[in-house]
């Protein structure tokens, strides 16, 4: 008996690594589909949050390019989180390099104003998917 037991509990055990090895998040979430889009040439993920350490969803987050001029704008999710879309591939496919000293990435929501942004991508990378978090605060000034 004990040992039928313990078979069903490895069974159990190897079916629930099994699932968690295809798609284990922090939050139980796919990481935004990236899996289907194959290899990663240049992206930006994150989260907005206001001052309170809540997640805003409608936040809109626009990543400019200067050279050559593209804008590309993503709006969180209903729980906070963005993903661009491969920027490095659009420059690539264009006959582009990727140089991230061209890009600028900012958030905006009304009524609130950035005050906080963590960029994670260390220095002189171009290549990868990386993250950055925005931290907003209501605006007292806002009409």
């Amino acid at each position: 008996m004990k040992l039928k037991n313990l078979a069903i509990a490895a069974g159990v055990l190897v079916s629930l690594s099994a699932g968690l090895a295809q798609s284990a998040l922090a939050n139980g979430d796919e990481f935004f589909g990236l899996e289907e889009m194959g290899p990663v040439d240049f992206l930006y993920f994150g989260s907005v949050k206001d001052d309170k350490g809540q997640f805003l969803s409608g936040a809109e987050v626009t990543l400019k390019v200067s050279d050559p001029e593209l804008i590309f704008v993503e709006q969180t999710d209903v729980i906070g989180r963005f993903r661009t879309m491969d920027v490095g591939r659009q420059l690539l496919d264009r006959g582009y390099d990727v140089d991230p000293t061209t890009f600028s990435l900012s958030v905006a929501m009304p009524g609130y104003k950035q005050v906080r942004k963590l960029d994670r991508r260390p220095g002189r990378l171009n290549k990868g998917s990386f993250e950055v978090n925005f931290v907003m605060v209501k605006d007292t000034q806002a009409k």
